[in-house]
């Protein structure tokens, strides 16, 4: 009875110390996070912040999918050119970029220590058949979206403009000359400039992936404009809409101006003002053929129809979610040119109303 007795009470005590050991280990590594954190926020304090911010949500109201929210980001970047601090919550610091001298570092970061990225095997020459699947998938499905997207925003721009969607249609006439549209060749999409700076000034206007983000593991530093070290462990959201609508960057952001592309004037912006493919190592792998894809289309669309914006409809309300969307669609009316190219097109004056999707889909 004496040796249980003794036995219980050794095991009382030892339940006891491991209890204390595990509530010593959880207090010490409270302890360093807070003190991390305390380091942290010290850092971050240097950055600009907002002052929209509620005490227990941040600011997480102006990070909503909806046109206002756009709009207020709008005022946020005229005040803050280079880039703000935002709290998605009280411990939660999301840095937001829009500036190329505060992207460049980040985004021409190679792998490295520096960010978080999934395990691309580096010691591998050779793709495994998952590996090729996957490739193709990013390519077929993946890139549906969002090339669906920056189609849908450029024919409600050239829609909007009919004088350089016209320059658009007579550059493809000309440049095939008697062909039919079918024929058109990868050498001919070359040969499009006009089209071409009217695709990327609606890609500036509404980039069908408007941020991506990306976390530090080490300290990076930011020489230009912020010329503050980020601290490890900070969401860096690299902001591609606020980029392209920057006013220190593009004067009146919102004007549809394609000129601003053109050969000598794209001398004057730096690499990093235009991303909508996103730059650097992690760019987007398919954009030459999402721009191949996007020339087709418009070369297609404009040989057999005249685009107007349907004013009978409120003008659309941007949804930014993880592809850039339109609440309700955009609408527009579409023209048949006539039946000179001999397939036998309905007569110049039938007019179709097309609803255009972001997924790239229309309906009569």
């Amino acid at each position: 009875m004496a040796v249980a007795m003794a036995l219980g009470s050794l095991g009382a005590v030892a339940l006891g110390t491991f209890v204390v050991a595990l509530l010593l280990r959880w207090l010490q590594d409270v302890l360093v996070a807070v003190t991390r954190f305390r380091a942290t926020f010290r850092q971050l304090n240097k950055f600009p912040i907002p002052s929209c911010c509620n005490w227990l949500l941040g600011h997480t109201g102006m990070g909503q999918s909806t046109e206002e929210a756009l709009l207020q980001v709008d005022t946020l970047v005229a005040q803050y050119p280079h880039g703000c601090l935002w709290w998605g919550l009280p411990w939660l610091p999301v840095l937001c970029l829009f500036h190329p001298s505060t992207l460049r570092p980040l985004l021409s970061a190679s792998g490295g220590p520096w960010l978080i990225s999934p395990p691309q095997d580096e010691n591998s020459h050779t793709l495994s058949d998952e590996d090729i699947a996957a490739e193709a998938d990013t390519f077929m499905f993946q890139g549906h979206d969002t090339t669906a997207s920056g189609l849908a925003w450029l024919f409600y721009n050239l829609a909007g403009h009919p004088e350089h969607q016209e320059r658009c249609r007579q550059e493809v006439q000309e440049l095939l000359a008697g062909r039919d549209t079918a024929d058109i060749e990868w050498e001919d999409l070359s040969q499009l400039p006009f089209t071409t700076m009217c695709i990327k000034n609606s890609l500036r206007l509404h980039p069908p992936v408007t941020a991506v983000s990306q976390c530090c593991t080490e300290d990076i530093p930011l020489r230009d404009g912020l010329a503050i070290p980020i601290p490890p462990g900070v969401i860096c959201r690299m902001s591609i809409y606020r980029t392209h609508h920057n006013p220190d960057l593009w004067p009146e952001p919102e004007v549809f101006n394609p000129l601003r592309f053109s050969p000598e004037n794209s001398k004057r912006w730096s690499r990093l003002s235009f991303i909508p493919f996103s730059a650097g190592p992690r760019n987007c792998i398919g954009q030459s053929f999402a721009m191949a894809e996007m020339k087709v289309a418009v070369a297609l669309s404009l040989s057999r129809f005249s685009l107007q914006r349907d004013t009978a409809r409120p003008p659309p309300r941007r949804k930014p979610e993880l592809i850039l969307r339109a609440e309700d669609g955009l609408w527009l009316l579409l023209e048949p040119l006539g039946v000179a190219d001999g397939h036998g097109s309905p007569g110049h004056g039938d007019i179709l109303q097309g609803r255009c999707h972001s997924q790239g889909k229309s309906r009569e």
